[in-house]
């Protein structure tokens, strides 16, 4: 027996942010996607696009890292991985999933914070992933490392490393302390796209 977490917040994401300026947003692809490697700013040659991932990519097994206690607008380090793998009571190995639960769509979610106040990864830290040869990482934020020079420096990492990873989770605090599952999340096939909205589906076992 298995059942399925739905992590994704991207379907309603049009809806859900109407009266940001009193018009409705339209859901772009920089908006609860998976990315490809590198986006439009930094794609280096070689980086290949959605449409050139495989797409075993995105049918992996996973692990949730709880971060819940990072204070808003704060950078997640290395230590701060490591000290939350050894309390999962999970090893990260290469080609898994890593999502980090950082609490932080439900203190945030429907707020003008949702697009600036969220924890992110540093170069170093993403490096540190990178380094354990992840397929991907996903993250509630909309962007991977805080915003500003932290930001552009994750996605260059990703990009150099050859992973990616996701934004716009939800629902990651059910995953949490659940040991390894499979995470699925096929993207659209988009000739040339830097990202792709996605179903994000946590399989667990009952």
């Amino acid at each position: 027996m298995h059942r399925c977490v739905d992590v994704r917040a991207g379907m309603v994401a049009q809806e859900e942010r109407e009266g940001r300026r009193g018009e409705p947003v339209p859901l772009r692809f920089s908006d609860l996607l998976v990315r490809a490697e590198g986006c439009d700013e930094d794609r280096g040659p070689g980086a290949r696009g959605i449409d050139e991932m495989p797409l075993h990519n995105f049918f992996t097994e996973a692990l949730c890292l709880d971060l819940a206690h990072k204070p808003l607008k704060s950078d997640i380090s290395i230590e701060v991985l490591q000290t939350a793998e050894q309390a999962a009571g999970v090893t990260i190995k290469a080609k898994d999933t890593v999502l980090l639960h950082m609490d932080f769509h439900r203190r945030c979610f429907g707020t003008p914070g949702y697009f600036t106040d969220f924890p992110g990864l540093t170069k170093a830290s993403a490096t540190w992933l990178g380094d354990k040869g992840i397929t991907m990482f996903g993250v509630e934020g909309v962007s991977p490392g805080r915003p500003g020079r932290n930001n552009f420096e994750v996605h260059h990492v990703c990009r150099d490393l050859g992973f990616t990873h996701i934004e716009g989770l939800c629902n990651l605090d059910k995953l949490v302390g659940k040991g390894r599952f499979r995470f699925i999340g096929f993207p659209l096939k988009i000739k040339g796209g830097t990202g792709s909205p996605i179903r994000a589906v946590a399989w667990l076992d009952a």
